[in-house]
């Protein structure tokens, strides 16, 4: 196997078309499914020499994350933390320190998993991936980039370069559930963002992980609550049943997920409407 490093994303971009190879952004999960003999590239392409992959800015509607930004970055950015809290605290939780220092917010999403954890309380802010190719850039709403387990929307040219999240003031938390209280791959994970204007819910956005073959969006469960606030929650996690399809695997029963998935619903629309403006 060729590893080749590209000192900038145009770099990166020709070496693809030359060798037909894949992009490696932190490596946390390409070295895993390489080593189980899961993937096995002719030739890899590395990011990590790219400047224009790195950093977190603000704007003044919206905050850009650049795609080779660690997981520990984004737990110790003031700013995240400020604006984006439910992304913060997904970004505490992916794996071990170890795994946050070399992992990437871009990685983790291209990587397509149903249980990325970054992936979930993206969708709930509604962010937006920039991808350049051959083609030039294109801005992909994150609910559009999940295809199936493992699949993006993505050109195997294309790299992702940011990701943009607009500033709409709203307020966000995260839940994740695995086997054990750490190092866990999520069972089941659930963000949830409102905005609420004047004590009164006038947004919300719900996304799960870990219970559809992609991250998932469940905006039929958001209208819900939507239309009542908390008193929509029992009906909206009826609803919330039928956006989800969970199965049984090595690390829950779809009876479970199901369960818990009602119960992290409850649990973030009672720290939304609870929580201090």
């Amino acid at each position: 196997m060729n590893v080749l490093r590209a000192k900038n994303v145009s770099e990166a971009i020709r070496m693809q078309k030359e060798t037909n190879g894949y992009f490696l952004a932190g490596g946390t999960y390409s070295m895993v499914e390489i080593n189980s003999e899961r993937f096995d590239p002719d030739c890899l392409i590395d990011l990590s020499l790219c400047p224009e992959l790195y950093g977190i800015r603000e704007e003044e509607a919206s905050v850009h994350i650049g795609a080779l930004t660690t997981f520990t970055e984004l737990e110790k950015s003031e700013l995240i933390g400020r604006l984006f809290p439910a992304l913060q605290k997904a970004a505490a939780e992916v794996g071990g320190p170890q795994v946050r220092n070399r992992g990437t917010v871009g990685g983790n999403i291209c990587a397509a998993s149903p249980a990325a954890d970054a992936a979930t309380p993206l969708l709930a802010l509604d962010a937006t991936v920039v991808a350049v190719g051959v083609n030039g850039e294109r801005k992909i709403p994150i609910r559009k980039l999940f295809l199936a387990p493992r699949k993006t929307c993505l050109t195997p040219d294309e790299v992702v370069t940011e990701i943009i999240l607009p500033k709409t003031g709203s307020r966000s938390g995260f839940i994740k559930v695995g086997k054990r209280n750490a190092l866990a791959v999520s069972s089941i994970n659930m963000a949830v963002s409102a905005v609420i204007t004047d004590g009164k819910l006038t947004d919300v956005r719900v996304a799960a992980g870990s219970c559809a073959p992609t991250p998932r969006l469940c905006p039929r469960t958001a209208a819900c609550l939507l239309a009542d606030g908390l008193n929509a929650v029992p009906t909206a996690q009826e609803i919330l049943m039928e956006e989800i399809s969970p199965i049984d695997d090595r690390w829950a029963t779809a009876e479970y997920r199901r369960m818990v998935a009602k119960n992290m619903l409850s649990a973030l629309m009672q720290e939304m409407m609870e929580e201090k403006a």
